[in-house]
Order: structure tokens, then sequence, then C-alpha cells
């Protein structure tokens, strides 16, 4: 399996979200929005999904190999026929065809042609996204934690000042009436 064609295929299909394969059928990109399942936040997504039927070349792989190789068109097209070629063969004798980084193709038992993405999400803006489990919150055992407030500390500095200077006043209080009584000033 030429991994240089499917690397370029995969691009493609990321880039367009639709290539088609002469004589095979055509890959497409489906784009499904996050969803939550049992209190689990799945992140958007692509899939790849393919179509038999749909046989048209857009030519799209030719263009992209030969530029990619340097060569002409003509020789691209010739490379993507031996390796569509090579594809058919293995699924006419019963094997599955792996592409790497996209999934595999292969026959069903009603002979149709399946196709089966890797478990790889092909959406590049939730790259290393991963589901996210919703915890509910249980309110009846739920305590937030005590916090201070800054009004409760300023209001604490503002009495321990006051006791403070309370006790400086009545210290200077008693200090002048002993003063006076040694004097004999008496009051």
């Amino acid at each position: 399996m030429d991994n240089t064609i499917v690397g370029l295929l995969k691009d493609l299909i990321m880039e367009h979200n639709r290539v088609s394969l002469p004589c095979l059928g055509s890959f497409t990109s489906e784009y499904s929005p996050s969803y939550i399942v049992d209190g689990i936040i799945y992140p958007p997504s692509k899939s790849i999904v393919f179509y038999q039927n749909e046989i048209l070349n857009d030519e799209k792989l030719e263009k992209r190999l030969a530029r990619y190789n340097r060569e002409s068109i003509g020789v691209a097209k010739e490379k993507i026929a031996f390796w569509i070629d090579n594809i058919c063969v293995l699924l006419a004798t019963g094997e599955d065809v792996f592409l790497p980084g996209l999934g595999k193709l292969y026959v069903s038992n009603q002979s149709k042609l399946m196709f089966e993405q890797s478990s790889e999400n092909m959406l590049l803006d939730s790259y290393g996204l991963f589901p996210v489990e919703i915890r509910p919150v249980n309110r009846l055992t739920y305590k937030p934690p005590i916090q201070k407030r800054k009004s409760d500390i300023s209001g604490r500095r503002l009495f321990v000042i006051l006791a403070l200077f309370l006790l400086a006043a009545t210290a200077i209080i008693i200090a002048l009436q002993l003063y006076k009584s040694r004097l004999g000033l008496g009051g």
C-alpha cells in the first residue's frame, strides 16, 4: 500500500471535505457538533463517510500527487490507477484494505464496499480534546469554604487599636494621678 498516496488523500479530505477516487467511490468528511450523552460532553468532530456510488473523478488526488512528486498529471494518474487496481484485487479476494490514518475498506456480506474509520477525530479544531464528564453538585452535602471578609479583619484591627489606645490613655491618667499625689496637689 502506498502510504504517500494515503497521506495525500487524508490531507485532501481534511482540506476539501470530499475527494473522489476513480472507479472506487468518494470519501466525504461530515462535521458533527459537540453533544452531551449521560453526563459526558463530547467535543465536535469530523468523521469520514465513503460513498461507493460517487465514482466521478474530481482529480484532486492526481493533481496533489503530481505536485508532491513534481511529475506530470499523466504519470500521477497512472500511479493512482495502479494503486486503485491493487485495492480492487485485495477487496475481490476478501481482504481488508487498511488506509493508515483513515481506516479500512472492506466488502460486506452483501457484497457492498464499506469503509470503517479509525477512531481518530479528523477535526483539526478539536485536536487533543477529550470527552469531559459533568458531575452534578449535591447541594445538600456541599458546604462552601468559610472565607474571612476583609471588613471582619479590618474590624478586628480597629478593635485592637482602640483597646491599645484606651489602655494607654488609662495608664497616662493613672500616672498623672500618682504624680499629682506625690506633689501634694491631690485632687
